[in-house]
């Protein structure tokens, strides 16, 4: 069997790069029999060394190439490679496609009221032409496969209309031996963590820096820790390259609240070393409004973090009863449960028990991940 893999969206790290990846990988490990044709966007490198899976490079351009090539472009691709079945990856699609579709669905922000709503008019007539675009592909497909029972429910509460039946949920995988033993951090990472004063609480956020990634939550929560004269050093991945007017704003509030020596700014760190920066923190912070899923929480839980996160339905799902919660603008809160963490040895220590628990009961591994799809496509293919 043959089957396309469109991943045209992928530009940079993140999520969606770690899904791609460690899918593949697992491809290699696992199966056997079937054939798969990838397609990425040019500036994107993936170099995949297995003869079962070959990388196609497009030079995409704009949105509306990508929807042109999703359209058109694949289909004349399906028929001049014998595809037998399409995995769409990153939510955009064929919305008539030739042969069978299965469509993933983890970009919650067309979906996420917490999202929506924060968009001025502009960017709700974008969203609303992005959600009607993924509902023609969802609506084009055998199978929709979301990263949550959250994320099914965000959609179905736009598009009652999909059933509820035609939704299959598979957590992200998370292999906690392979993610620990990763590479040292960079050098000069490392000497920016040893140069924290001893006694000081680290309090860790892995994300990029989106609008909906509630780094302002942080940053008055870290306000009020001071206030109550916490020795604490919030540790954070933002990049000025990923939004520089967020960027620049945070860093003013920073300055304003004289928040410079409890923030300490990484920038990216690569995620083949990132499990060594949560080795090295007390407690961990998720304070964003709008996922899918949420890779980070796996991480800490893995890690034995325990977690302070805001209280959503997808951050609830995920990680259960391996963290506390908080209204999810409520910096207030949010600072109360960090200082029960940092004042309450055995709450912290509760919280890393149910981490273990939760991370047994509802994650999977990457090669359990892929037999679950195999298994749809056997299902899809056989009716």
């Amino acid at each position: 069997m043959n089957i396309l893999i469109p991943a045209l969206a992928i530009k940079k790290s993140g999520g969606t790069t770690r899904l791609l990846r460690n899918f593949l990988s697992a491809i290699g490990r696992i199966d056997k029999e079937n054939k798969y044709i990838v397609c990425v966007n040019k500036d994107y490198k993936l170099n995949i060394e297995d003869e079962k899976i070959k990388v196609l490079s497009f030079d995409i351009k704009s949105n509306l190439h990508r929807f042109y090539w999703d359209q058109f472009e694949m289909r004349k691709l399906v028929k001049e490679l014998k595809i037998d079945l399409i995995l769409s990856l990153l939510n955009f699609g064929c919305i008539n496609p030739s042969v069978k579709q299965l469509n993933f669905q983890a970009g919650p922000t067309p979906f996420c009221q917490n999202y929506v709503r924060t968009l001025r008019l502009k960017g709700k007539i974008d969203t609303s032409i992005r959600r009607k675009l993924l509902h023609m592909t969802m609506k084009a497909s055998e199978v929709i496969i979301t990263p949550s029972k959250a994320m099914r429910d965000m959609i179905r509460d736009f598009y009652s209309d999909i059933k509820e039946s035609k939704f299959k949920v598979i957590h992200h995988a998370f292999d906690k031996e392979r993610f620990l033993n990763s590479n040292p951090l960079p050098s000069d990472v490392e000497k920016r963590l040893i140069n924290i004063e001893p006694d000081t609480i680290k309090i860790l956020y892995v994300s990029h820096l989106i609008p909906y990634k509630g780094y302002d939550v942080i940053i008055k929560a870290a306000k009020r820790l001071r206030e109550w004269k916490t020795r604490f050093k919030f540790i954070v991945t933002m990049d000025r390259v990923d939004w520089p007017e967020g960027y620049d704003l945070y860093l003013s509030m920073i300055e304003k609240f004289g928040l410079s020596k409890n923030l300490l700014i990484l920038n990216r760190v690569p995620e083949d070393a990132v499990a060594n920066l949560y080795k090295q923190c007390d407690i961990f912070m998720f304070p964003s409004l709008c996922e899918s899923f949420g890779f980070p929480m796996v991480e800490a839980m893995g890690s034995g973090l325990p977690i302070v996160a805001a209280g959503t339905p997808v951050n609830k799902e995920i990680c259960g009863k391996g963290a506390l919660y908080y209204d999810p603008l409520d910096a207030e809160e949010a600072a109360q449960k960090v200082r029960l963490l940092i004042e309450d040895n055995a709450v912290a220590e509760k919280l890393k028990q149910n981490a273990i628990t939760q991370l047994a009961n509802a994650h999977i591994n990457w090669d359990v991940y892929v037999k679950e799809y195999l298994h749809l496509f056997d299902e899809v293919l056989n009716g």
